[in-house]
C-alpha cells in the first residue's frame, strides 16, 4: 500500500521507484488536488510521490500548500520537503508553521522537514529552562500519578466491581506502611513482562492516589462518572528528550475538565491549555513568551495543594494501600513508558 513521503520517512520503509514519475510538477499537483476533492487516499499518495520525483521543481507546490492553513496540505508539503530538501527560501515558512501551529500533523512534519541544526536552534532556549520544569525524582519512580477524590475503600470497592477485574491473573493484596516502603511492589521484571502491577494508596483525609510504573491507566478517569467526584491525572518528567509536566482535572460526572501541559516532542516545545480556568489558577504565567516557563511543577504543586494534594510529600500517603497485577502469561505486552 501506497504511504505519503512524510509517512516513509518516519517509518524508515522504503520510498517507491521515483524513476516511474517523469510527468510535470504541474501535473502532480492537479492530480494531488483531484484525488484529495474525491476522497482518493492511494492517488493523493502517488501524486505526492511524483512531486518528490520531480525535485526543486515541486517547490512553488510546496510553498502554496505550506501557506494555505489547511493542515492535511501542510503535512504532506512538508512531506515532500522533506525529501527533496527543503530550499532555503521555505526554512523560514517551515520555521514559522513549527512556531505558531497547535499541537498537529502538520506542524510535526513541518518540524521533521527541517535541518537538525535548524532545529535544534530553535529550541535551544526552551531546552535551556527546561530543568526549571521538572527537577528532582518523582514518588515511588512514578512519572503518572493519579488521584480520585473518594476514600480508598470506596474506590477499591467500586474498582473490584469492573469488567476487566473480574478477569484478573492476581488477586488484590493488601498492604500497610510508609510510601517509600510500598515501592518494591510495583518493579517490572523482564521475566513477567505482561504483568503490570499498580497501587491503590490512601492520599491525605479525602483522596486516593493510583501508583504504576507501567502504563498510564487511563481508565481510573471513569470514576469521575462512576462516584461523581474529581479525578486529577498529574504527570512530571524531566527525562531528556521529552520533558514535561501535565495537570489534567476532570470534574465530577466526568463531562468538564480543564487540562494544562507543556513539554516537549519531536517537533518542539508545545503548549496546551483546555477547558475552564479554576480557581485557584495563575494565568498570568501563561503568558510567558516561552513555553517552558508558562507550567513548572512549581505551579503543579500549589495547584494540587488547592485540591488539599501534597502531592511531593511522601508523608501525605498511607499507610492503607491496595496492590493490583493487570496482564495474564497467556497475554504477553510490551513495556511502555510515557512522554513518547
Amino acid at each position: 500500500m501506497l504511504r505519503r513521503p512524510q509517512d516513509v520517512h518516519a517509518s524508515d520503509d522504503q520510498p517507491p521507484r521515483l524513476a516511474g514519475y517523469r510527468k510535470s510538477a504541474e501535473e502532480y499537483a492537479a492530480r494531488y488536488e483531484r484525488a484529495l476533492a474525491r476522497g482518493k487516499d492511494a492517488a493523493a499518495c502517488d501524486a505526492l510521490w511524483g512531486l518528490v520525483a520531480r525535485g526543486t521543481e515541486s517547490v512553488g507546490w510546496c510553498e502554496g500548500a505550506l501557506r494555505s492553513g489547511d493542515d492535511l496540505r501542510i503535512s504532506d508539503a512538508a512531506g515532500v520537503c522533506l525529501w527533496i530538501g527543503p530550499p532555503s527560501t521555505l526554512i523560514e515558512t517551515l520555521r514559522s508553521l513549527v512556531e505558531t501551529l497547535p499541537d498537529s500533523e502538520g506542524r510535526d512534519s513541518a518540524a521533521a522537514a527541517l535541518p537538525a541544526e535548524v532545529r535544534a536552534e530553535m529550541t535551544r532556549e526552551e531546552d535551556d529552562a527546561a530543568p526549571d520544569i521538572a527537577p528532582g525524582d518523582n514518588l515511588l519512580e512514578c512519572t503518572i500519578v493519579w488521584y480520585v477524590e473518594a476514600p480508598l475503600e470506596r474506590v477499591v470497592a467500586d474498582h473490584e466491581q469492573r469488567p476487566a477485574r473480574q478477569d484478573a491473573s492476581e488477586p488484590a493484596t493488601r498492604h500497610s506502611a510508609p510510601l517509600i516502603e510500598l515501592g518494591p511492589l510495583l518493579e517490572w521484571s523482564a521475566e513477567t513482562p505482561w504483568r503490570r502491577p499498580y497501587l491503590m494508596v490512601s492520599a491525605g483525609d479525602r483522596w486516593t492516589a493510583v501508583f504504576s510504573r507501567t502504563a498510564d491507566h487511563s481508565w481510573v478517569d471513569s470514576f469521575s462518572r462512576r462516584l461523581d467526584t474529581r479525578v486529577l491525572r498529574t504527570s512530571c518528567s524531566s527525562e531528556d528528550p521529552y520533558p514535561g509536566v501535565a495537570f489534567w482535572l476532570t470534574l465530577p460526572g466526568g463531562k468538564e475538565w480543564r487540562s494544562i501541559q507543556v513539554g516537549k516532542d519531536d517537533s518542539g516545545w508545545f503548549w496546551h491549555l483546555r477547558g475552564s480556568e479554576q480557581a485557584f489558577e495563575e494565568p498570568e504565567r501563561y503568558q510567558e513568551r516561552l513555553k517552558a516557563k508558562r507550567f513548572d511543577v512549581q505551579m503543579l504543586d500549589r495547584y494540587c495543594l488547592a485540591l488539599r494534594i501534597d502531592r511531593n510529600n511522601p508523608d501525605f500517603y498511607g499507610p492503607d494501600a491496595v496492590l493490583f497485577v493487570d496482564g495474564s502469561p497467556d497475554r504477553p505486552r510490551r513495556r511502555r513508558r510515557w512522554w513518547r
